[in-house]
């Protein structure tokens, strides 16, 4: 016991003296740390839900291809960040059309005149002209939500999206009772835009929709669209909208879809209080990013984007109006999230607004499982395969050194592509398949040290007493190889990185596995470097160096610590 000890004070001490080999450690365990740390530094569910759960990332409601926050410690122009915007309590109005106060109420939303005159008569006339306009009608209540969500804009650089992820129904969309909705946009500058069509800008009277247009109509932007499922009742078909269904509306992307329409009615209708307060128009083919527009102070360079950002607290609401039958349940609205999209997390997010910090992270892990297997049992493979060829010589010596040559003079990258291609797209089936081709090289060094060792008096003798060829190799030859082979271990790693990184890159690793590789692939796919994206491409691929750099460091201190040769 005493004597593995001296041996690990002795490494130690030699440790000391060769730097980079201190670095190279210290930077694997650094590595080992984030690798095992995962879970509490990033959320493993993003790495579950990595591919093909669009869904999920919907729900988290991140900015696409946001650049990391802390941008704006380096940035003299501060970019809006990516935060949870505060919604009011909001109201939750219903009118009961058999009541006559409730019925005056509606009739001032869909006829204020008649209204008006009603209130004038003597309460028996009114009751019974009530009465008789009661019988024209097909619903028993009148159900009024408004939801508002305020933003308080601080920045120079608007965010590049407000979204709303909200739960309503049931709702039944039969003929006749059409369901109202308006959303309106309240500038600090006291601006209002009635983002739904057809709807009054008047909100002194909150029940005041009186054009509000039908959710399922073929003409209605589809920014407005709420899921539907189809019911049928007797002979009767009509669409529902079933309880707590998902409603995603983004203010860029239906902004996007009216000015894309290249409707001059229909844009003046929404943009058309801050292009008047402006004195400006859109012409012809101009492109106009929305955020930057609706944020932007009403002067007469808003529409080339050079505006100045209007700062202050903007309000979003979300008004609904919903007639609903007698013995029909009444729908529910609630605002589940509201964010302002911006510049996110520690390493942004890529085009399809995943966050790349638990990718990369989870990345580390995958580079030390890929890099240690590979290269640990490729190396002993290698070096068994050479310490045997060269001890027993003859003309197995030949046909293994003739194996050896005919493996290591194959390309190898084709290869690769050609087998991971027709084995299937499995992290493990490529960890095989370096495996299979990464221990030719060690064999012809390791071949060439066994001629030499086994030559040695101490060889000679243990042969003489009657060792077996087997004793010897693994009592007195191998011993004498260990040093190299750990040193060929840890200098070996950086390829298998990179050559699973490789296959990665060009779309043959495994897609249910995130590597840097993956993260590679998946920015070349997304036109990474044509976009600006550089948090995308950078940290998988310094990381890749960061490991690489890790084990030369390690490998070149094993081998001026442990060779014979290089002990000063």
């Amino acid at each position: 016991m005493s004597t593995q000890i001296e041996r690990i004070r002795w490494f130690l001490g030699e440790l000391k003296r060769v730097k980079s080999g201190l670095v190279g450690f210290i930077l694997l365990f650094i590595l080992i740390g984030v690798a095992l740390a995962f879970p509490l530094i990033a959320n493993p569910q993003d790495i579950a839900n990595w591919s093909g759960h669009g869904e999920y990332w919907d729900q988290k409601m991140l900015p696409k291809l946001a650049p990391p926050a802390w941008v704006n410690m380096f940035s003299s122009v501060k970019y809006a960040v990516t935060q949870d915007l505060s919604t009011g309590a909001g109201n939750y109005t219903v009118l009961d059309m058999q009541n006559d106060k409730d019925m005056l109420r509606y009739l001032d939303l869909m006829n204020p005149d008649v209204a008006k005159a009603l209130r004038q008569l003597p309460e028996d006339q009114r009751k019974t002209l009530l009465d008789n306009l009661r019988k024209n009608l097909h619903f028993r209540y009148l159900v009024y939500i408004e939801k508002s969500i305020v933003y308080d804009f601080e920045a120079d650089v608007p965010p590049s999206d407000i979204v709303v992820l909200s739960k309503i129904g049931p709702i039944i969309l039969r003929k006749g009772l059409v369901q109202g909705i308006n959303i309106q946009l309240v500038r600090p500058d006291g601006i209002t835009l009635t983002l739904t069509p057809g709807a009054s800008p008047n909100v002194t009277n909150p029940f005041n929709i009186n054009q509000y247009a039908d959710m399922m109509s073929p003409g209605l932007l589809t920014g407005l669209t709420i899921p539907t499922t189809v019911n049928t009742s007797g002979t009767e078909t009509y669409k529902v909208i079933v309880a707590n269904t998902t409603w995603r509306f983004s203010i860029r992307d239906y902004i996007s879809s009216v000015l894309n329409s290249r409707n001059p009615a229909l844009i003046n209708s929404i943009l058309g209080p801050i292009l008047k307060a402006a004195n400006v128009s859109i012409g012809e083919g101009v492109y106009i990013d929305p955020m930057v527009f609706l944020m932007s102070k009403a002067e007469k360079n808003i529409v080339a984007g050079t505006a100045p950002p209007l700062r202050g607290k903007y309000v979003l609401y979300i008004k609904f109006l919903i007639k609903v039958p007698k013995g029909y349940p009444k729908p529910v609205f609630k605002v589940e999230k509201a964010k302002a999209l911006g510049v996110y997390g520690l390493l942004g997010t890529d085009l399809q607004g995943r966050d790349l910090w638990p990718a990369f992270v989870y990345g580390v892990r995958w580079a030390l499982i890929i890099g240690l297997v590979v290269s640990v049992i490729s190396t002993f493979i290698g070096v068994m395969y050479g310490v045997i060829s060269g001890y027993l010589g003859g003309w197995t010596d030949v046909i293994m050194t003739r194996i050896a040559q005919i493996i290591y003079s194959l390309p190898v990258l084709p290869l690769l592509i050609i087998l991971a291609y027709f084995f299937g797209q499995n992290i493990w089936n490529i960890v095989w398949i370096l495996i299979a081709f990464g221990w030719v090289g060690l064999v012809f060094t390791v071949r060439s040290m066994v001629l030499q060792i086994k030559e040695n008096l101490y060889v000679e003798a243990a042969r003489a007493i009657g060792a077996s060829s087997w004793r010897i190799i693994f009592k007195h030859v191998f011993p004498q190889i260990l040093p190299y082979m750990f040193a060929s271990m840890a200098l070996s790693v950086p390829g298998a990185i990179l050559a699973e990184a490789g296959l990665s890159f060009l779309g043959l690793g495994d897609p249910n596995v995130v590597t840097w590789g993956k993260i590679l692939h998946d920015a070349q796919a997304g036109n990474a470097v044509l976009n600006g994206a550089w948090w995308w491409v950078i940290p998988p691929g310094l990381g890749i160096a960061v490991v690489g750099m890790t084990f030369v460091f390690i490998g070149y201190a094993l081998d001026r610590i442990l060779n014979p040769r290089l002990i000063r």
